[in-house]
C-alpha cells in the first residue's frame, strides 16, 4: 500500500524521525514520498537519497558523541555585536551560528546532489525573509495545488543547501543566501508539512512530530527563549497546516532534550522505534494496510 510520510522540525529531537523510520521498514512499509522540515528535512532528504535505517542509526550515535562540534559559533560576530550595542550601532549580526559546518556534514554524506537527481518524491520547505514567502523545494511533481500566493515552488537547487535553510532557526543559526532568497527554517510556517505533500497528490500520510509539550523555559537564555518560541509556534501552526493525514504519531520525548540537546538523540530514536512499534496495528489500519 502507498503511503507517504511527513516529519517535524524538532533539533536533536528530530532523531526520534530515525526510529519510527526503522519501525516501519521492520513491517515492510517504505514510504513513496516523504516531506520533512528542519531536523525532519535532514532525515527525509538522506531517507530519499537512499541512506539505509541502518546507516542512519549510526548517524545518530555518531552525532550524540560529536554534534556540538557541528556548532560553528560566529564569535567574531559576537565581538561585533559587543562593539556595537556599546557604541550605540546598528546590530549586524543576524544569528549566533553560521550553519556552515551543518552544510558541510551533510554533502559530506550525500556530496553536491542536486533535489531533482533523487529517485523518491521530496518536499522540503523554508521560508524567504525577503518576501515572506514559503519556498517549497520539491522534486517529481506531476500537479501541484494552489495553497495560495505565499507559497513558491522550486523544482531545482543543491539539497544540502535546501537543508541547511529548512534548519536556520531565526535567531540561533544565520540565513541562508540563495539568490533572490535569505532562507530560514521552515517551521516558521510549516513546521509539519502534511499539507504541502496533499497538495501535489499524496493523500495516503503519516505525519510524526518530535514537538514538545510546552514547559517554561529552564533559564532566560537566548536559545531557551528562541526555542520555546518556536515551540509555541510549531504547536499552534499544527492545527493550520496539517489534520490531512491519516495517522499522527507523536511520541513522548525527553523534555529536557531541546534544539542542540545532541546526547539525548540516542534515546528520542529508541522512544521512536518503540512508540511506532505500539501504534503500528493503528498506524496499518489508517493507511489501508492488511494487519
Amino acid at each position: 500500500m502507498r503511503f507517504s510520510l511527513s516529519l517535524s522540525g524538532g533539533g536533536a529531537r528530530g532523531a526520534v524521525h530515525v526510529g519510527v523510520l526503522k519501525a516501519l521498514e521492520e513491517e515492510g512499509l517504505k514510504p513513496a514520498a516523504l516531506s520533512g522540515t528542519s531536523a525532519g528535512a535532514f532525515v527525509a532528504a538522506l531517507y530519499a537519497y537512499g541512506i539505509s535505517v541502518e546507516e542512519l542509526e549510526q548517524w545518530v550515535h555518531w552525532l550524540a558523541r560529536n554534534g556540538m562540534w557541528y556548532v560553528d559559533v560566529d564569535f567574531g560576530g559576537i565581538l561585533k555585536l559587543i562593539a556595537q550595542v556599546f557604541f550605540k550601532k546598528e546590530i549586524m549580526l543576524s544569528g549566533l551560528i553560521k550553519g556552515k559546518k551543518l552544510e558541510g556534514l551533510i554533502c559530506g554524506i550525500i556530496g553536491d546532489i542536486q533535489i531533482e537527481e533523487i529517485p523518491k518524491k521530496l518536499i522540503i520547505p523554508a521560508v524567504d525573509l525577503n518576501t515572506g514567502k514559503t519556498i517549497v523545494f520539491a522534486n517529481r511533481i506531476q500537479e501541484k495545488g494552489e495553497i495560495g500566493k505565499e507559497i513558491q515552488w522550486e523544482t531545482r537547487g543543491r539539497l544540502c543547501k535546501i537543508v541547511r535553510a529548512s534548519a536556520s532557526v531565526p535567531g540561533i543559526f544565520q540565513p541562508v543566501e540563495w539568490n533572490p532568497y535569505y532562507l530560514v527554517d521552515g517551521g516558521i510556517t510549516h513546521n509539519l508539512p502534511v499539507d504541502l505533500l496533499a497538495e501535489i497528490g499524496e493523500d495516503n500520510i503519516l505525519a510524526v512530530s518530535a514537538g514538545i509539550m510546552y514547559k517554561k523555559p529552564k533559564d532566560r537564555s537566548i536559545v531557551e527563549v528562541l526555542t520555546h518560541s518556536f515551540s509555541i509556534m510549531g504547536e499552534t501552526l499544527k492545527e493550520c497546516t496539517s489534520n490531512q493525514e491519516r495517522f499522527l504519531l507523536k511520541p513522548e520525548l525527553p523534555e529536557e532534550a531541546g534544539l542542540l540537546s545532541f546526547e539525548y538523540m540516542t534515546e528520542c530514536m529508541s522512544l521512536g522505534y518503540e512508540e511506532t512499534k505500539e501504534r503500528m496495528p493503528q498506524i496499518k489500519k489508517a493507511l489501508g494496510v492488511p494487519i
